[in-house]
């Protein structure tokens, strides 16, 4: 069993968080190529994978959609079994992960244990795996259960975009002329920065250890801008709760997205980019050794 503590929450192995797609992958009759991998991975005794709590949120919400069948959900939740972390099969968001990961950002509480952190999380993978294995009836039970832990994660990704928002405004910045100054997008992302510079993460700054997640939600908000603004529930921009995944880097842990984010990822300059795969190209890394030079060390 994996040992934890607050300096280094998987010991000595490093987590890979999964992305919603590389379990509704898992679900279809053939088997993506990237698995058979994973699982080598895992027994190698120094990688575990972990679902991120918002990777659920988005699971249910592609089944309450009917996006996603039972069929596939129950064949993609047998696949996952043998991959999934021991002891944290599905990473914690918000508070509880700043806590995790040592942050001291003040928030309204403070109470923080990891005996419930653990509990929690396999409680959650419990009811998922179990569920998949019921009569539609018991499904559509689960799922109302779960409905609110979904509808607490839609509320914190709407709310990704208040803070680079309101700094801009703080900053008297024209938000309709932003994607085009220069100057202001230099100020703008300093002062965004600085929000995280002030707060401390174990031995770093906040910034540092979030360094890739920053630049992400700085560029992203700026091409939002561009586009005439942001809005979180429109059908086609999920990009706030594939942001809300980057949460995880402070761990630190390998983070697994779709080709997309990834050449936005690609298109920052942060060191933590190196950290993040597409699935096929993690196990195609591992595959030819070169995951052995990958040092998740902050800068």
């Amino acid at each position: 069993m994996t040992l934890l503590s607050l300096d280094r929450p998987f010991g000595q192995l490093v987590p890979v968080a999964m992305d919603t797609s590389n379990v509704i992958d898992l679900g279809h009759e053939t088997l993506p190529e990237w698995y058979i991998t994973f699982k080598e991975m895992k027994n190698s005794g120094e990688f575990t994978f972990c679902l991120s709590d918002l990777t659920v949120g988005e699971l249910l919400k592609a089944i309450n959609n009917k996006k996603h069948n039972w069929f596939s959900f129950t064949m993609s939740l047998e696949r996952l079994y043998p991959l999934l972390d021991d002891v944290l099969p599905i990473l914690p968001g918000g508070v509880d992960m700043e806590k995790l990961c040592g942050m001291d950002i003040p928030r309204e509480t403070s109470e923080f244990s990891l005996d419930v952190i653990i509990n929690r999380s396999q409680l959650l993978w419990k009811k998922m795996y179990e569920g998949g294995r019921k009569s539609d009836i018991y499904h559509v039970e689960r799922i109302e259960s779960l409905k609110c832990d979904f509808d607490k994660l839609k509320t914190r990704y709407q709310k990704t975009f208040i803070s680079p928002e309101n700094t801009a405004q703080e900053l008297g910045l024209d938000l309709n002329n932003l994607s085009k100054d220069k100057a202001a997008q230099r100020e703008f992302a300093e002062a965004f920065r600085g929000k995280f510079k002030k707060y401390k993460a174990r031995d770093f700054t906040v910034d540092q250890v979030l360094d890739l997640y920053i630049q992400l939600r700085i560029q992203l908000f700026i091409e939002f801008t561009r586009n005439g603004g942001y809005n979180p529930m429109k059908k086609k921009d999920n990009h706030s709760f594939d942001l809300l995944l980057f949460e995880v880097l402070p761990l630190p842990a390998i983070i697994l997205i779709d080709e997309n984010m990834y050449n936005k990822v690609q298109q920052t300059n942060s060191y933590q980019r190196k950290w993040v795969f597409t699935a096929s190209k993690l196990a195609a890394t591992f595959q030819l050794g070169d995951l052995e030079s990958l040092e998740l060390r902050f800068q």
